[in-house]
């Protein structure tokens, strides 16, 4: 069994032991920028899915989306990676 796999199946094993259950995108997205465990097929990682207009855009230099309605630009709807930055000691 290859590396890679055997990590997924002992982080399930860990989730059986919560109340995390496994839902396809396809049936249904999270709900609003709630952090969840996704896979790529290739790479486990933690993400959220942003909605449309949902989460306003912090950084100018982003491509963000504008809404005509309140005048603010937007994170663009979809998912998004979230990075963990850890300090060495």
């Amino acid at each position: 069994m290859n590396h890679h796999l055997e990590n997924i199946e002992r982080s399930l094993a860990e989730l059986k032991k919560t109340n995390a259950v496994w839902i396809p995108t396809s049936t249904e997205i999270p709900d609003n920028t709630r952090l969840v465990l996704a896979t790529d097929g290739k790479s486990t990682f933690v993400a959220a899915y942003v909605r449309q207009y949902e989460v306003e855009q912090i950084d100018p230099e982003e491509d963000g989306e504008y809404n005509e309605a309140d005048g603010n630009y937007y994170l663009q709807e979809g998912w998004y990676e979230e990075l963990t930055f850890w300090e060495k000691y």
